[in-house]
């Protein structure tokens, strides 16, 4: 201590003045030295960064270069190799047509158009179709014979059905006289049987007195009672009894088919919706809140703490600005 007084006490105090006369000096131009730093250090680094940029650019369009020049070339090699194979295709093409137009022309004049062969060839097809005309005629002349045969037995054997139906061989309302021998009766009645129907064919006769056909049971069926009164056709009454049904409108749909033509129409309107959610009109439109996935979720949400940020500590800070990273073009005016 008496040391640092000694000194301080032979030290000039011209010095101590000019040293601290520095100092203010120092102060006062150190914002600007500042600035100056700032500027030389963005300078350097903007043109730092463009180098690089440029650098960056340059091996970008070199790579591309190359590999976009390779590519070309393996297309180019595609595309002559799919032309060279066109061209043999259409070669071979033209060679398989000269060969075929040859031997077609050679087969047409040696096979297809020789005279005497086609001569030949034409009679053997006119006189096959002749056989074939002729035995065609022959088929439909007996066929026409067989469908006239079976109609007329069709004709006959519904004439004979309807004479039995209607009881024309005996009429049910003439009663034989007391003085009418019964042998003679019988007979006579044979011999109508015999005139209608023959024993040893078995065919149908035209029989010239009556005029139809009748086939007789082996047993005459019982005589049924002729019903007295004004009564209609059997046939009409056939018909009737056995006419279709016509029911209603009433009766043919059923008692709730209103609602069931509803509950469709309701079915075919519901298919054809796009969604079905009410239709809101634009006067009153409550927004309904939905709660978010990542906080209403069954699992929770993802704890506070997941997301970093940079670390700042603002006593070590030389001024309240921060650093500029870059500065304007004006700035080097």
């Amino acid at each position: 201590m008496t040391e640092f007084v000694h000194l301080f006490e032979n030290f000039d105090k011209r010095l101590v003045q000019q040293i601290y006369k520095e100092k203010d000096e120092a102060e006062k131009h150190r914002n600007y030295e500042y600035s100056a730093s700032v500027k030389i250090q963005s300078w350097y680094r903007g043109a730092r960064s463009r180098f690089y940029l440029r650098f960056m650019n340059n091996a970008a369009i070199t790579i591309q270069k190359h590999w976009k020049g390779y590519m070309a070339r393996i297309y180019y090699q595609k595309s002559t190799w799919d032309f060279f194979l066109k061209m043999c295709i259409e070669h071979y093409i033209a060679m398989a047509t000269k060969i075929q137009k040859t031997w077609r022309g050679y087969q047409s004049r040696k096979k297809k158009f020789d005279y005497y062969k086609r001569k030949c060839y034409l009679e053997n097809v006119c006189r096959k179709n002749e056989i074939v005309l002729a035995k065609l005629d022959k088929f439909a002349k007996e066929t026409k014979e067989i469908e006239e045969i079976i109609a007329r037995q069709l004709k006959e054997m519904m004439s004979g059905q309807k004479a039995f139906q209607y009881n024309c061989v005996q009429g049910i309302n003439s009663f034989p006289g007391i003085n009418i021998n019964t042998t003679c009766r019988k007979s006579k009645q044979t011999e109508i049987y015999h005139s209608l129907y023959d024993l040893k064919q078995g065919t149908l006769q035209i029989s010239t007195d009556n005029g139809y056909q009748l086939i007789p049971p082996k047993t005459l069926p019982p005589l049924p009672q002729k019903p007295q009164g004004p009564f209609l056709d059997p046939a009409i009454v056939h018909l009737q009894r056995y006419k279709p049904l016509k029911p209603t409108l009433r009766v043919e749909t059923s008692f709730d088919s209103l609602e069931k033509a509803r509950k469709e129409l309701k079915m075919e309107e519901w298919a054809k919706r796009l969604h079905d959610d009410n239709f809101i009109s634009p006067k009153n439109y409550p927004t309904k809140y939905q709660p978010l996935l990542h906080t209403k979720s069954e699992y929770g949400h993802r704890p506070y703490g997941m997301k970093y940020f940079r670390e700042t500590n603002h006593k070590l800070f030389i001024s309240d600005k921060d650093f500029k990273t870059c500065i304007s073009n004006s700035s080097y005016a």
